[in-house]
């Protein structure tokens, strides 16, 4: 049980990391392209539009499931400690949980994605 769980969660936060440089490389790509044609509001434009298409995208996710919501370490703490908290390991709030953390990472949020990988 103990090694399905490390497979688990190693292929989770490879996914995970992964993700998130596709989304932030595509956006510095882009970014600097439009850099190099001196083209500047185009590239501020661009930058802020798709950070915040994910940045929204991410906060529409945790509405549909609230328990996603936060780093998930002092959920985890309360679980351990005896609390019961509602839906806090349903596959949907797993799936919220990794989606809307690849999205506030890749966008560029002063976010960490450790906290939410101990919560999935």
């Amino acid at each position: 049980m103990m090694g399905i769980i490390g497979f688990s969660v190693g292929i989770l936060g490879f996914l995970l990391h992964q993700i998130i440089d596709i989304i932030s490389e595509f956006k510095w790509e882009l970014t600097s392209h439009y850099i190099g044609k001196n083209d500047f509001p185009s590239a501020v434009l661009f930058t802020i539009g798709y950070s915040l298409v994910f940045l929204i995208t991410s906060c529409i996710l945790v509405l549909y499931q609230p328990a996603a919501a936060g780093s998930g370490i002092p959920e985890i703490i309360g679980f351990l400690n005896g609390t019961r908290i509602k839906d806090i390991f349903k596959l949907q709030t797993l799936i919220v949980k990794f989606l809307s953390c690849a999205f506030a990472v890749g966008c560029g949020m002063p976010v960490g994605y450790e906290g939410p990988m101990i919560h999935l």
